[in-house]
């Protein structure tokens, strides 16, 4: 087996279309959070099972640092993991990296053989504080017909779409890079109302430039009001699976305001071939904010669905606790909390 590590070529592959996730991708280096302490490599293993993707690695003090394979790596079966990991292993921990932590998208059933598989290589489950992506979500069976989609929601699902499509509310492909600037101070003017953490990740005008010139590679929406835009949804399609990525509503309307948004993506994917919608995430307990948005989901009457956790593995056994401590102390320090879906603690 033959690695190379590299810094990624504009427009080199692999591909949402080809069944990768976007973080897996080189157009993350674009569309992800970035900083002066992170490097985005991509990774190429050649040999009876080769393996393509992307790694973050992220300075942590000089000499030392810590890296993700954000929804990844990608392998034909959760066994194979045994085979892709320990040659990264062995070349990021060259490379000063003290931890790496692993998320390879792996459901339902396979869960238990792709946790099995990455214990028996040394990588544990992360605390629950730092699964910065969801260990369940709620899938959208795209196959059917659309009055088959509309059946399956719940009667109250189906009278809020209703009655938002009554009231003007609307949804339609996002148009121009204004458009893209009302869906961001949508975005803004929920993270302020909510509390909620952004960053590059959740830039309209990124997803925007992007799908424009991909256009193939997933459907980005604006829904209105009377003609004005209050929010904004982004979608990849990551093979037969249409990814939710970022949805936005403006507060302070009281008509329904995602119903119309969401089956319009549903539409939008099934008719680019999609098989299923992830809407990314769903959480039966915690606080009312998270249950409020798990119980909007289980309104289209979805497919609840486990997902393999984050794992990582210490790399330099003694630096890995000593960077541990350091980061749970600042965290603890500035009363940082869990970031939004989407963003690795990587």
């Amino acid at each position: 087996m033959t690695l190379t590590l590299r810094a990624p070529v504009p427009g080199e592959g692999p591909t949402c279309r080809e069944g990768y996730p976007i973080h897996q991708c080189e157009a993350w280096t674009r569309l992800g959070p970035q900083s002066s302490r992170q490097t985005n490599l991509r990774f190429v293993l050649e040999g009876p099972l080769p393996a393509q993707g992307m790694v973050r690695i992220t300075r942590v003090l000089p000499g030392v640092s810590v890296a993700a394979i954000q929804r990844g790596p990608v392998t034909p079966a959760p066994e194979d993991l045994a085979a892709v990991l320990p040659p990264l292993e062995t070349a990021l921990a060259a490379r000063g990296v003290a931890t790496l932590t692993v998320n390879p998208v792996w459901t339902g059933s396979d869960v238990p053989r792709a946790r099995a598989a990455l214990e028996a290589l040394g990588y544990a489950q992360v605390p629950a504080a730092l699964q910065n992506f969801p260990t369940a979500t709620a899938g959208l069976d795209l196959t059917r017909s659309v009055d088959e989609i509309r059946a399956g929601m719940s009667k109250s699902g189906r009278k809020d779409l209703r009655k938002a499509a009554e009231n003007g509310i609307a949804a339609r492909p996002m148009a121009s890079l204004a458009e893209a600037e009302a869906a961001n101070r949508a975005m803004a003017e929920m993270a302020a109302a909510t509390g909620m953490q952004t960053d590059a990740q959740h830039d309209f005008r990124r997803h925007f430039e992007y799908l424009t010139a991909h256009p193939e590679e997933g459907v980005i929406l604006v829904t209105t009001l009377d003609g004005e835009i209050f929010g904004g949804l982004v979608s990849y399609c990551e093979g037969e699976v249409g990814y939710g990525f970022n949805l936005c509503t403006r507060p302070g309307i009281s008509l329904p305001r995602t119903h119309v948004m969401m089956f319009e993506a549903a539409l939008a994917l099934k008719a680019r071939g999609i098989r299923r919608f992830d809407l990314v995430g769903y959480d039966s307990g915690g606080d009312a904010q998270r249950l409020g948005r798990s119980m909007f989901k289980k309104h289209f009457g979805p497919e609840i669905i486990e997902v393999l956790p984050i794992f990582s593995k210490p790399l330099r056994p003694v630096v890995h606790h000593a960077v541990q401590g350091l980061r749970g102390a600042v965290r603890r320090a500035r009363g940082l909390k869990p970031r939004a879906k989407g963003v690795s603690d990587a």
